[in-house]
């Protein structure tokens, strides 16, 4: 038994001696393992640091980019109403011009009771006219004489309108409207 005894006391020391040797390497493992993550943890926020610097860094060039694109979007506007009034000015030098002697013609015809509210030259060549007259009779000679002129053929009388000023008075206006078709048309370009 003193054999036993003996084994049991070697076994027990032996098992002292593993714990201590254990628990230094247990306690060497959990300092390691706290240097690392507390390295992990720092390197994590360095990096974190490091992407907030860099993410703001890209959204200030975005913001960059955005003004550049919404200069881009302005020149684009004003390139388009460049060309716009670029072909504006191409239709006006190509439409068909009328002499200062045709608003003379128009000038001369009118008589002390005829004035005119509009002209308008189309197209086709016709020339729209709107006015006012004191009495019919005046219409009736100025469209006259503007057919006597070397300006204008086909002058008609498009409308009429009778306009009492005030109510039972013989104040009375007529507005006309006629149509004139030029003979001469010079063209530029």
């Amino acid at each position: 038994m003193k054999d036993i005894n003996l084994l049991l006391g070697i076994l027990s020391a032996r098992k002292q001696f593993d714990f201590k040797r254990n628990a230094g390497i247990a306690g060497l493992i959990i300092v390691i393992v706290a240097v690392l993550l507390g390295g992990a943890y720092f390197g994590l926020g360095y990096l974190a640091n490091q992407n907030d610097n860099k993410t703001a860094q890209m959204k200030s060039e975005m913001a960059n980019y955005q003004e550049v694109l919404d200069v881009k979007t302005a020149i684009s506007t004003k390139t388009g109403q460049l060309e716009s009034i670029n072909e504006l000015i191409s239709a006006v030098n190509s439409t068909t011009l009328v002499k200062s002697a045709f608003f003379n013609v128009i000038s001369a015809s009118l008589n002390g009771s005829v004035f005119l509210t509009g002209i308008a030259l189309n197209e086709d060549g016709s020339v729209s006219i709107a006015g006012k007259a004191a009495a019919r009779p005046d219409i009736t000679y100025f469209v006259y004489t503007l057919k006597t002129t070397d300006y204008f053929t086909e002058v008609a009388v498009s409308s009429v309108n009778e306009e009492r000023k005030t109510e039972g008075q013989e104040n009375i206006t007529y507005d006309f409207s006629a149509t004139a078709q030029v003979k001469e048309v010079v063209t530029v370009g």
